[in-house]
């Protein structure tokens, strides 16, 4: 199935993304964290129940029979009794989800028994349209433009979604912004290992610190090595795509400073 650029896949996190149904994989995937403050024209949000610790049998607790989530003092609802902070800030991540649609909303979960918690107060509210299992051959599908996705592309990119952005300028086979979704992928790569190293060292550094669990002088150098080369693939994306001052600052913190002198 071919989705378009404004039909979206919303996980709970970066570990849910690789548990996507095969199907489902072919449209841009984000998490609840990575689509705040987007909006898209269709949106699925894919196995957020299945995937939740919560007990969402306590939306009993929770609603009244209009439906509306409010304590209910007759049924002497009690912190002490029921644990439901969970819930609670499960069902803000669900709000953000939701709210990212601005046609229509597919919830696909394989957790019947969790989801249909909530399916019973939204039928109760009105706001199922219809349930049906959801399939390949969906008219929800929807192609885009090449030019759609490259301003899908621009607007990704804007957001730092480096990966989303690449998915969308490899669809319009825009190669040379591609490259320079890449470029911006192995530095945020080259960075996180930068920081895992400096963390070590604070952590060295504290008296409360668990040697066991540092890093070894060994896995230390490899890492920074690690991360120089990451940053000079990046400044040579980078610069292939004609972003110099981009790939300056790269071989500039690989310490290639031959490199980066060399752009100017």
């Amino acid at each position: 199935m071919e989705f378009g650029c404004e039909q979206v896949v919303i996980v709970r996190s970066q570990e849910s993304k690789k548990t996507v149904p095969a199907f489902l994989k072919y449209a841009l995937v984000l998490t609840i964290y990575e689509c705040k403050g987007l909006e898209f024209n269709d949106v699925i949000v894919c196995n957020f129940f299945a995937e939740s610790t919560a007990n969402w049998s306590l939306l009993h607790y929770l609603t009244t029979r209009s439906g509306r989530i409010e304590l209910d003092e007759k049924k002497k609802f009690s912190e002490k009794n029921v644990m439901y902070s969970e819930l609670c800030s499960d069902l803000k991540l669900l709000y953000t989800a939701v709210t990212r649609a601005k046609r229509s909303l597919i919830i696909y979960d394989s957790d019947e028994e969790r989801r249909n918690e909530i399916s019973r107060l939204w039928k109760r509210l009105d706001l199922v349209a219809s349930e049906r299992d959801f399939v390949a051959e969906s008219i929800f599908a929807k192609k885009s433009s090449a030019e759609e996705w490259i301003r899908q592309g621009h607007r990704m990119l804007s957001k730092q979604l480096y990966e989303q952005a690449l998915d969308c300028f490899s669809k319009a086979g825009d190669t040379e912004m591609a490259t320079v979704c890449q470029a911006y992928l192995e530095a945020d790569r080259a960075v996180e290992l930068m920081k895992t190293i400096n963390k070590n060292k604070i952590a060295a550094g504290t008296k409360a610190s668990n040697k066991k669990l540092l890093l070894s002088k060994k896995a230390i150098k490899e890492m920074k090595v690690d991360s120089s080369r990451t940053f000079i693939t990046a400044g040579q994306k980078f610069a292939s795509a004609n972003r110099l001052k981009e790939a300056a600052r790269c071989f500039f913190s690989a310490k290639d400073y031959s490199g980066a002198l060399a752009l100017f």
